[in-house]
């Protein structure tokens, strides 16, 4: 039968063995599940965000679509103006020296977001904000022109999720750690 040594905590190496290993698996699970979202919101949100470029554009109209739905939930919606996109000439011509057909403007529709559902109300607020046929404002499109948004946006709550994920993770793995150390007290004076 295994002996609980003095400054273990009265532990056994087996207690400690089981300590180490259900740490090192809390961390593991943690810091890959962070590091999984972290890859897709990387991918998917922040770097397409920063791979638009810079326009000016001119708005010619706004709609604020709605759907009903089945059931008696809240109305399915999509607020989007109707926009003339004139691409940073200088900017354009620069990247893309011998064709500048990429350079031209195009006629497109802006979005609030880049990605999430955000509330009935907040597309209230973005169409009062841009709707203004006529107004020139700043906005960012991508490369397929699929896309065109006024304000890059990057959601502080996922930002959080990923900091709370690394902060739970290190912890973790510092009891990880701390039980590794209680583990070799355990085998050294049971020798």
């Amino acid at each position: 039968m295994p002996v609980a040594t003095r400054g273990t905590g009265g532990r056994t190496w087996r207690g400690a063995a089981g300590g180490v290993a259900g740490w090192t698996i809390m961390a593991s699970m943690t810091l890959g599940a962070t590091g999984g979202y972290a890859d897709w919101w990387l991918r998917v949100v922040v770097i397409p965000q920063l791979k638009m470029r810079e326009a000016s554009c001119l708005v010619l109209g706004s709609l604020l679509q709605t759907w009903p739905t089945k059931d008696e939930s809240p109305v399915l919606s999509q607020a989007q103006i109707d926009i003339y996109v004139f691409p940073s000439s200088a900017a354009c011509l620069a990247q893309y020296r011998n064709t500048s057909d990429h350079c031209e403007q195009f006629h497109g529709k802006a979005y609030m977001t880049f990605e999430g559902n955000p509330s009935f109300a907040s597309k209230h607020k973005f169409l009062q904000q841009y709707a203004h046929p006529g107004s020139f404002f700043g906005c960012f499109y991508s490369e397929d022109r699929e896309r065109v948004i006024f304000e890059r946006s990057f959601s502080w709550v996922q930002m959080m999720l990923l900091a709370l994920g690394l902060t739970v993770g290190m912890l973790c793995l510092i009891m990880a750690v701390r039980q590794l150390v209680v583990l070799s007290k355990v085998l050294t004076e049971n020798r």
